[in-house]
């Protein structure tokens, strides 16, 4: 009895320890510009996502498996609901930052398992609420970073990760769409030229979109003119008084200066010359 109570002690947190595998498997999330599912988090009064950090396409069995490595551009599964994307319950349209283009900006992104890999970031315009973005319009717009390298590998640790991004400098759009891509290296596998090790092949991902705007710099230089062109020009600002004919007499309420004004210089100095 005591020998199968061990058995069945053994089995018990085998399984026990499986499932606490499973809970911190690697997750992650967009947060600066914030996601789509994450911007409640953030005061934003949009749907609340208490898996923002579970966007994984499924997860890697049914990415891979079953999708055959295809999914959402936002994350959700390729074969199920796309909640993230247009029409879906996360896609509001709201906006979650401004830019201008050609700015250099700042993402971040909370992860709360570290699984390795690197960040790709991508933007596509939509201009629509109910226009998707799709992966041929996102490839067109691979983001760099000031160095001009495009991918970004994660270092160490489990917190806040934060790397600029140089915007296009001729796009602009009143909605689009920030792609977020974290492709992790957490499997042993083998890619296509058969390079084995840690991150080669198929690999779990992880997706977020954030909804921002971007205007024309062209705009920005306009209203700074409107704004100039508002000030008056020292010629044209008339003097409350009127100056006096007679600048060493009173003429009243418009003299120019007091009677008295002789008082307002120092006296000269008389110089006296004895010709005795």
């Amino acid at each position: 009895m005591s020998s199968a109570i061990n058995i069945h002690d053994v089995l018990l947190c085998g399984l026990i320890l499986c499932g606490l595998v499973t809970l911190i498997r690697g997750h992650g999330r967009l947060v600066e510009p914030p996601s789509r599912s994450s911007m409640w988090r953030f005061g934003f009064k949009t749907p609340v996502n208490y898996n923002d950090n579970q966007l994984y396409c499924g997860g890697y069995d049914v990415q891979w498996k079953q999708n055959g490595g295809r999914c959402g551009v936002c994350g959700d599964p390729f074969n199920g609901v796309r909640e993230n994307e247009a029409g879906g319950r996360y896609a509001t349209g709201t906006i979650a930052r401004h830019y201008s283009e050609g700015q250099t900006i700042t993402v971040t992104i909370d992860v709360t398992t570290n699984h390795g890999g690197y960040f790709e970031f991508r933007i596509c315009p939509t201009n629509n609420l109910r226009n998707p973005a799709t992966e041929a319009c996102l490839n067109q717009n691979l983001l760099r970073q000031p160095n001009g390298q495009t991918k970004w590998y994660l270092p160490e640790g489990t917190r806040t990760f934060s790397l600029n991004l140089v915007l296009p400098r001729s796009l602009t759009c009143s909605q689009c769409v920030l792609q977020w891509k974290w492709n992790t290296a957490s499997n042993w596998d083998c890619d296509v030229n058969n390079n084995c090790c840690k991150g080669c092949g198929p690999q779990e991902q992880f997706l977020g979109c954030a909804d921002v705007a971007i205007g024309s710099n062209n705009d920005i230089q306009t209203q700074v003119n409107a704004i100039s062109a508002q000030r008056l020009p020292l010629g044209s600002i008339q003097p409350d008084v009127k100056p006096s004919n007679n600048v060493l007499s009173n003429t009243g309420p418009n003299g120019f200066i007091p009677v008295n004004a002789a008082s307002l210089f120092p006296p000269h100095p008389t110089l006296v010359v004895d010709l005795t």
